[in-house]
């Protein structure tokens, strides 16, 4: 119901950047053509580079959207200080505020390592492993 689901906090992040088309893959085939693997063009593929934006929604309430900078490499530590402890976690006590004890799910990738684990246990926030 939307009421349980307003008591589940969604938090992502996102690389992108305006020059090239950064880590996606591009498909070149016309759409109503069969597809064949040979059509993917990955040599425009880098690595994860450019500005990070970070988000968060619960229910009807949303994060504001949060840039970070493409010098800042982000780290357990970087996405401590950058985004859990100055966003998620403010944003975390605002929807239980709301709704009622909130569980936060976050993707693995950067939030499971010790920093982001230590913040969330001292700040007691309630996280879905996924």
């Amino acid at each position: 119901t939307f009421k349980e689901w307003s008591k589940t906090l969604f938090s992502d992040e996102t690389y992108f950047t305006t020059i090239g088309f950064n880590y996606c893959l591009m498909v070149i085939h016309n759409s109503d053509e069969e597809f064949y693997s040979n059509y993917i063009d990955d040599h425009e593929k880098s690595t994860r580079s450019g500005t990070i934006g970070w988000r968060a929604f619960c229910g009807q309430m949303k994060s504001i959207l949060v840039f970070v900078p493409s010098k800042i490499s982000i780290d357990s530590v970087a996405y401590t200080k950058c985004i859990l402890n100055q966003h998620l976690i403010s944003f975390w006590h605002a929807t239980c505020e709301e709704y009622g004890w909130t569980k936060v799910v976050e993707d693995g990738s950067l939030s499971d390592k010790k920093y982001a684990i230590k913040c969330r246990e001292k700040n007691m926030v309630d996280k879905i492993i996924d």
